[in-house]
């Protein structure tokens, strides 16, 4: 097991005073990825977990070699140094061991009532976060328990449950953050209701092993036996509180192909530590669908233009601390080029040289990335199942818009070239 090293983010942020987020707690119900994402974000932030088994397990976590509460705590130990509190299940009597909780997740099919009366008298938010295939709801302290659905085993749809999860906490524990938050409800929907099972493909290529990246190989790995990654880049210690599974100093790609082979034995991941440029990117490679964001409109292009070479598509996206999206390109017929979307990406990404992350005046910017992997992962889904006939717009996810999700209209073109 490598080496746990933590980072100092916490306390270096002009401000804002980050020992809120050292000394908060997150409580969180459930016995599936939900609940093993949820965590890993959370810890992520430097922010202390409580865990309480709670639904039955539905063999979904990855991390966790059972889908327990106590597997998801090692689990954790494993990866932070941060304190976790684990209880098998919950009692009326443990409301005084949980006094110090700040805000409460259900991602179970059970205990819906006491979780609405547990928030009632510790005085803290509940939200409840229900999968279903195809996306999620967000409820937040609503009145009534809302109606148990299928509890996904997407990896995306995690990513995307413990974004809004970490997004509700930090603009709880530091309200001055200009973080939106809606009232009762969000709502996320991705196009999984249309295929009954996942297609895997021959093998993905992926640029990035950053925030985005880290997160989305996990995703990634659900739909090939085969996965490329480049970066050229050594993973730092600040690093970690987007992208948990770098090793400090160590190559990028290397620690998450360690992570990657470990939870999916079956899978082939060829680790790349390069910088792509146009004569050593996908030269001799075959694979079905191109994959990445990196913060460099160069690599964006090189990454198209390989796609385009190929015939295949190259799913596209990126964050800033603002929000993030994800698309697809694919060529004439299909979803747009990266040409016609490059003043839309510039207005997300690009449009505040501040937004960087050296520059970040916020605890995380996990929110962002974990959302857009996910929402990049549902892309490459849709694409691998509908090819040319895939979504063919935007999905978006905006920090200062009350609902967080929207989508741009179709966008296709007739253009061959990058």
């Amino acid at each position: 097991m490598p080496e746990i090293i933590d980072y100092s983010r916490q306390i270096n942020i002009p401000g804002l005073s980050q020992t809120k987020l050292e000394s908060s707690n997150a409580l969180i119900f459930g016995n599936n990825i939900l609940a093993e994402f949820i965590a890993i974000g959370m810890q992520s932030c430097g922010t202390n977990v409580t865990l309480i088994g709670s639904g039955s397990p539905n063999n979904s976590c990855i991390f966790s070699k059972n889908d327990d509460v106590f597997a998801i705590s090692q689990m954790l130990e494993s990866l932070f140094i941060n304190r976790v509190h684990v209880f098998g299940f919950y009692k009326e009597n443990m409301r005084l061991l949980l006094q110090g909780v700040n805000y409460i997740f259900n991602v179970s099919e059970e205990d819906f009532h006491q979780t609405i009366e547990l928030g009632k008298k510790l005085g803290v938010p509940v939200a409840f976060i229900i999968t279903n295939k195809n996306g999620l709801d967000v409820w937040i302290n609503p009145e009534q328990a809302p109606e148990p659905d299928e509890i996904s085993k997407d990896v995306g749809t995690a990513l995307i449950a413990a974004g809004i999860a970490v997004h509700l906490f930090i603009k709880h524990i530091c309200p001055d953050i200009e973080y939106a938050v809606p009232e009762d409800h969000i709502h996320y929907e991705a196009f999984m209701n249309e295929h009954s099972s996942i297609n895997k493909v021959m093998s993905i290529s992926m640029v990035g092993a950053g925030g985005i990246g880290g997160a989305l190989s996990f995703a990634l790995a659900q739909y090939t036996n085969n996965l490329d990654i480049y970066d050229g880049d050594r993973g730092e210690a600040h690093n970690r509180n987007r992208n948990p599974w770098l090793i400090n100093n160590e190559l990028k790609v290397d620690s998450l192909k360690y992570w990657l082979e470990m939870v999916y034995p079956d899978l082939i991941c060829n680790a790349h530590n390069i910088y792509i440029n146009d004569r050593n990117f996908l030269k001799q490679k075959k694979c079905n669908v191109i994959v990445g964001g990196p913060d460099n409109w160069k690599a964006r292009k090189i990454m198209y233009q390989g796609a385009m070479d190929k015939g295949i598509p190259y799913v596209n996206g990126g964050c800033s601390i603002s929000g993030g999206c994800a698309y697809v390109s694919y060529g004439r017929g299909g979803p747009a080029c990266l040409n016609c979307r490059k003043p839309e990406l510039d207005e997300i990404i690009n449009g505040d040289e501040n937004n960087s992350c050296s520059r970040l005046s916020l605890p995380s910017i996990l929110p962002s990335n974990w959302i857009t992997a996910g929402m990049m992962s549902h892309c490459v889904y849709d694409v691998i199942n509908r090819g040319k006939d895939c979504f063919a717009g935007t999905m978006l996810f905006d920090t200062q818009d009350p609902k967080l999700f929207s989508r741009h209209d179709d966008i296709r073109c007739d253009c061959v070239t990058a």
